[in-house]
This record gives structure tokens, C-alpha cells and sequence, in this order.
């Protein structure tokens, strides 16, 4: 196996990306490195116009097994109770592949980038936020859909609610992420759950102080917002 072909071992890609992959770096000699950088950046690009285009999210192949992350997303939906008994147009908004736009609702992506020992992981996020008016609602619902990760991930929901106390007493911040994972078990598993416990903790503080400037600014985000490593 050529240092190419180990670079992106176990990528969360079509079967058509990772040939265009192979393709890429075959004959790139030395330039293997630069090159398959930048055609992966095309590749999750192109992803991301898609998913935006159509609201659709590609597959994830891996030796013949097809993974639809739609499908992954829509059942952390359906045991996401609250959402769906509470805020079902809200669920329905997340889960709906026509990626329907909702004025009501807004909207933003970023990219981020974590690093596993000896493996980056690359996750692309579809934030949208949603201003209850009914006193049984959060006053802010914040939903993060992963639309893409390069390892591990199949789906990923995380929701942070602002939550009005009693007057005069206090205010509450709830962050709640539901995952599915495809390595728990074996070698590594408790290398990648202690890796994902530690991502989310770490998320859950950008999220949170992310939702303080937007709310103290009152300013939407632009389109797309990317985050470096």
C-alpha cells in the first residue's frame, strides 16, 4: 500500500470519491500529499453544494456496505422525544431531505478539524436555530446537524436550549448530543469513546459561546462559517 492509499484508508466516502482519490494521487509522485489534499477539499465542497442544493447528504461505502447518513440522522431524530412532541415542524425542518428553506428558522455551516492520534477528522455542521414564543418552549433551540465526518461518525445531533426559570430566579443552558457511531467495540473503542467524549465536551463550549455572541450581536451569520483547527 502506497503512502496515498494509506492517507485515506477508512474515509467516510462514496465508492466514486475514493476512486477519484486514487485517481488523483496514482501518478503524482512526491506532489501525492498536496494534491490529495486538495482534491478532498473539492470532494467535501461539492458535498456541501449538494446538501445545499438538495438537502440530500452522500453515502458512506466501506468494503460493499453502504451507509445512508439521512437515514443514521432520522433515527437520533425519532428518539430525540422532545423534538418530535414538542417541536415537531422543528424535527420535520431537520430531518426533510428537500432541505425546505424556513425564514423562521436560521442557518449556517462550519467546518471543523480534530485530531485523533495519527488521524485527522474532518466534520462539516448544519447549525440552525429556532426562537420559541410558546412559555413551555426554549427561548433558543439550537440544533448542530453533522452533514459530514471522515471517520467514525455515521450521524450526529447536538442541541443546546436556553431555558427561562421563574422571574427573578435563574436561567438555565441544556447542551444534549445523540451520536451513532460505527467503532465502540474491539482494539480501539475506548481510544475513539474517550476521543468523542472529549470532542463533545469541547463542543458543547463553542456551541455555548457561540449562542452568547449571537444573541448579545443580533446579527444572522454569514452563509457558510468555517473554523480552524
Amino acid at each position: 500500500m502506497c503512502p496515498a492509499d494509506l492517507a485515506f484508508a477508512g474515509l467516510k466516502l462514496s465508492t466514486a470519491e475514493m476512486t477519484e482519490l486514487q485517481r488523483t494521487t496514482a501518478d503524482a509522485g512526491s506532489e501525492w500529499k498536496n494534491m490529495l489534499q486538495a482534491q478532498f477539499g473539492r470532494i467535501a465542497l461539492e458535498r456541501v453544494n449538494v446538501y445545499l442544493d438538495t438537502g440530500l447528504i452522500g453515502p458512506y461505502e466501506n468494503d460493499g456496505d453502504k451507509i445512508w447518513p439521512a437515514q443514521a440522522f432520522a433515527r437520533l431524530i425519532d428518539h430525540s422525544i422532545f423534538l418530535t412532541e414538542h417541536l415537531p415542524a422543528f424535527a420535520e425542518h431537520l430531518r426533510d431531505t428537500s432541505h425546505s428553506p424556513n425564514p423562521a428558522i436560521e442557518s449556517f455551516l462550519y467546518w471543523s478539524k480534530e485530531r485523533l492520534p495519527n488521524r485527522p477528522i474532518i466534520s462539516i455542521t448544519h447549525v440552525n436555530i429556532f426562537r420559541g414564543q410558546e412559555s413551555f418552549l426554549p427561548e433558543v433551540l439550537v440544533a448542530g446537524k453533522e452533514i459530514f465526518c471522515t471517520h467514525y461518525v455515521n450521524a450526529s445531533l447536538g442541541l443546546t436550549a436556553l431555558l427561562r426559570g421563574e422571574p427573578g430566579g435563574p436561567n438555565y443552558l441544556v447542551y444534549v448530543n445523540r451520536s451513532e457511531m460505527d467503532v465502540l467495540q474491539g482494539m480501539f473503542g475506548g481510544i475513539i469513546r474517550w476521543f468523542m467524549q472529549r470532542r463533545l465536551k469541547a463542543e458543547a463550549a463553542d456551541v455555548l459561546q457561540g449562542l452568547r455572541r449571537r444573541l448579545e450581536s443580533g446579527e444572522p451569520p454569514p452563509a457558510i462559517v468555517r473554523r480552524s483547527p
